[in-house]
């Protein structure tokens, strides 16, 4: 089974490109690796049709499809960066929101104390009552009955499928880069 330059690579992507025994496309990859990680940590806020468009001027990638699979496979890497950084966003709050109550109880200034406890209670939405929890085991799942009219769908019915397949397949087949891998058993 043949194993994605990012999987193969993950625990060595910083090294010196010298040392690393890869091929010259592996070692173009890496490079695009390195820069989609060091974008999305220095500019979490730029989009991913954004980096899919710098990738295809700075790195030359042939697809826009390509790209994005290359930023895919960083997501899958790193985890969803924008998350990790709200996360870190909410901490901070509370955080300072905590230090604002103990200053101002130091200070015994009691109207700057209710006010950041306010605004703690409401950034952690204390002020809201909590939901009860879904009742999980009462859910059924509905019956799925399997067809093969396209029609129920509000498709119409096409004929020679197979050809339309073919037809669509040779007009796109230049702007579609395929990885071959074998099945496992």
């Amino acid at each position: 089974m043949k194993v994605s330059t990012i999987e193969k690579f993950k625990d060595r992507l910083f090294d010196d490109l010298d040392k690393i025994d890869a091929t010259e496309k592996e070692k173009k990859q890496i490079l695009i690796y390195r820069y989609l990680l060091t974008q999305r940590l220095e500019k979490p806020y730029v989009t991913n049709a954004q980096l899919a468009k710098s990738l295809k001027s700075h790195f030359d990638v042939s697809s826009v499809g390509q790209a994005y699979r290359y930023i895919g496979h960083v997501e899958l890497l790193v985890g969803n960066i924008r998350s990790s950084e709200k996360a870190w966003i909410r901490y901070t709050v509370v955080e300072t929101l905590k230090e604002a109550i103990q200053r101002a109880k130091a200070s015994d200034d009691i109207k700057a104390m209710v006010a950041a406890a306010d605004k703690l209670g409401k950034y952690t939405r204390l002020d809201k009552e909590e939901q009860e929890p879904l009742p999980w085991e009462e859910i059924k799942p509905l019956p799925v009955e399997f067809v093969t009219d396209p029609s129920v769908l509000g498709i119409e019915s096409v004929e020679n499928p197979r050809a339309l397949v073919e037809r669509v397949r040779k007009k796109y087949m230049d702007e579609i880069e395929v990885e071959y891998t074998e099945a496992k058993s």
